[in-house]
């Protein structure tokens, strides 16, 4: 974390500490006047360039509850500027707190207005930070900043009174409601209430309890729980030696207590609430309260100026990973390179030595290239008969009752056009094969690649009976088996019955024979080899 100059003005002193990760590095004390602002000029020429946070804690912090209609955004920034200047027009360090929602009416918005009501308190410390070009984040308001040590120290009530000592000699009381911030004063302790804090804590206790019931923030039977914060030797006292009143609950935290329980880690000598303040403040700096944004624009530029650097690391060490993923990726890639560069001179050396031991030729090389880019082409891709006559063969043996009678093998590179005449088949394909030329043709097999196998078969089954159906069905299975098998078209040229309804039905009274044999002609058709 970054260091930070946290100030920290009084009506008596301006405490200026160096403060790093809950440490205080280093710290000066000046008095409230002109030569305590000179010093102070001359201390900021060793830390002028730290970010400052400047906390006040001033008799004269002035606070008030108002309502407002219920808006947002910029028109409730306006009506709340309004308000502020209408309150406080001699002062230009205020501030407005929108807290909560009435909960009747138009349930208008609760505000608390404070401001510092004597400028000239602050001004003079701030022109000497702009003279030292000081970066200034903020101006707070230790009343406010305050309530952050209740939940610490688990104090909870409805109405709780927070009340601190300062420099042994002030008394400062912050009321809250339901945890948000109402009212504070701070009280200088003179005569005789500086030897008797208990005495000045219960009469100080008592006329703001008494102020705040004038108010009527109390319903019947509610009380004011007031934790007092302090060092058990300064207070010489307990709470039972406090005036006792129905309406009032003391309770007594020890500062180490409350030291630790916000994580400071510095021994405290005595009741002096500031060490507190100034941790809390350094730990997280509230929204800034008073400072105009002509005061905040050095701490702007900044912050600009840190993002920037940021980013700048952020994109140097994204190229600098980048480049080193490269490089590591170039050297790998050097390796392979490297690795095939070796393999292909190994290649060429076992390629040379196999020349080298081969028969001399008198053929020449593109001949040779000729011949091989040709049986690549043509005789490696032609079709095989053998493998096709095996694949038909094992289908007919599921067929028992089939008997072949005729089979013609043909290629083509038209599967449409027909390969053989009626009578190869052995039947009577009229009409489905050509005449003429064509059908007495002799049947050249071109030895090339990418050619369909045609395949003519004729087959009967023996002694069928009267039953026709049972045959096409037989038929049928044969050629489902060789479609599905062999991965072939096939067409049926020829087959016992014709069970199209372009046929004429014949009857006839002469008795019909009980067994005849069924014949059928398939063409088969092979795609060419993928």
């Amino acid at each position: 974390m970054y260091r930070k100059h946290l100030l920290y003005l009084t009506n008596e002193r301006l405490l200026s500490v160096i403060w790093r990760n809950g440490k205080t590095l280093a710290a000066e004390s000046f008095p409230v006047d002109a030569a305590g602002q000179a010093a102070f000029a001359r201390y900021l020429n060793r830390c002028a360039k730290l970010r400052v946070y400047f906390l006040v804690d001033l008799i004269e912090q002035d606070f008030r509850l108002d309502t407002i209609p219920h808006v947002r955004g910029g028109d409730r920034r306006l009506l709340l500027d309004r308000k502020l200047n209408q309150m406080f027009r001699g002062t230009p360090f205020r501030h407005a707190i929108v807290l909560d929602r009435e909960t009747a009416g138009r349930r208008d918005n609760r505000v608390l207005y404070t401001s510092i009501t004597n400028p000239e308190l602050l001004t003079p410390w701030l022109d000497v930070l702009d003279a030292a070009r000081a970066p200034l984040v903020g101006i707070y308001s230790a009343p406010l900043l305050s309530v952050r040590l209740l939940k610490p120290l688990d104090q909870s009530a409805k109405h709780e009174l927070l009340v601190t000592l300062h420099q042994d000699n002030f008394l400062r009381q912050s009321y809250t409601h339901l945890a948000k911030t109402k009212f504070s004063r701070m009280t200088p302790l003179g005569g005789a209430l500086i030897n008797n804090r208990v005495a000045a804590i219960g009469e100080e206790v008592r006329k703001t309890w008494e102020y705040l019931e004038s108010l009527r923030y109390f319903e019947a039977g509610e009380a004011l729980h007031v934790c007092v914060v302090a060092d058990p030797k300064d207070l010489r006292g307990s709470a039972e030696m406090l005036p006792q009143h129905p309406g009032l609950e003391y309770e007594f935290v020890d500062v180490a207590v409350a030291s630790k329980s916000i994580g400071l880690t510095q021994a405290l000598t005595g009741s002096n609430a500031e060490w507190l303040m100034l941790h809390l403040l350094g730990r997280a700096a509230p929204k800034n309260h008073f400072a105009r944004r002509e005061l905040t624009h050095r701490s702007f530029i900044w912050r600009v100026k840190q993002t920037a650097i940021a980013a700048g690391a952020g994109a140097l060490l994204v190229s600098a990973s980048i480049g080193s993923a490269n490089f590591i990726d170039g050297k790998i890639t050097a390796q392979q390179v490297s690795q095939i560069q070796n393999e292909t001179t190994r290649i060429e050396l076992e390629r040379q030595i196999i020349m080298r031991g081969l028969p001399i030729s008198n053929v020449a090389p593109n001949a040779m290239g000729n011949t091989v880019k040709f049986y690549n082409q043509t005789v490696q891709e032609a079709p095989d008969f053998a493998r096709a006559l095996v694949a038909l063969s094992r289908i007919l043996t599921r067929f028992p009752d089939t008997e072949m009678s005729n089979l013609t093998w043909a290629t083509t590179a038209d599967p449409n056009k027909p390969t053989a005449n009626s009578a190869a088949s052995g039947l009577d394909l009229a009409g489905q094969a050509t005449t003429g030329a064509d059908a007495s043709a002799t049947i050249v097999v071109p030895v090339t690649g990418r050619l369909y196998q045609v395949l003519i078969l004729a087959a009967k089954f023996e002694n069928i009976g009267q039953d026709q159906r049972q045959t096409l069905e037989q038929i049928k299975g044969l050629k489902r088996a060789i479609e599905k098998d062999m991965s072939a078209m096939v067409r049926v040229l020829v087959q016992p019955l014709d069970p199209s309804a372009n046929v004429k039905l014949r009857g006839s009274a002469r008795p019909t024979p009980e067994k005849r044999d069924a014949e059928f002609a398939f063409k088969i058709i092979l795609p060419p080899k993928p």
